[in-house]
């Protein structure tokens, strides 16, 4: 499956990305599971299960920095803040740089910087 491209990680870790970013139940619908082929530009998928794919690849690698450019822009409001929340405390310790227009999306952060036409504002 294209979550883990390289084949890096158990099927278990794979299942649990997937659930904590909701995608399990569509997974374990289709016929293919975990041998799902996602196609070129994700043209099977709508644009919110890409952006929660590209979130399950995410907690995956387990990385110390991540970098979200409008993650959750196509999802709807319960899953953007649920996400958002996961994203918290998945991340807790990794540096985690959000760019996003929903402010909600960006309240639990540390730091904020906000602005407007490149300017700090």
């Amino acid at each position: 499956m294209n979550v883990d491209p390289s084949g890096c990680y158990s099927d278990v870790d794979i299942w649990n990305a997937l659930e904590t970013v909701r995608l399990k139940q569509y997974f374990q619908n289709q016929p293919e599971g975990l041998n799902f082929v996602i196609k070129k530009d994700g043209a099977n998928l709508s644009v919110g299960e890409k952006q929660l794919i590209c979130l399950a690849r995410a907690l995956l690698r387990n990385t110390k920095v991540l970098v979200l450019d409008e993650a959750t822009s196509a999802l709807d409001q319960n899953t953007d803040n649920f996400i958002n929340d996961k994203v918290h405390e998945e991340f807790r310790d990794s540096t985690v740089f959000t760019i996003a227009h929903r402010l909600n999306t960006v309240m639990k952060s540390d730091m904020k910087e906000v602005k407007n036409v490149g300017s700090c504002i």
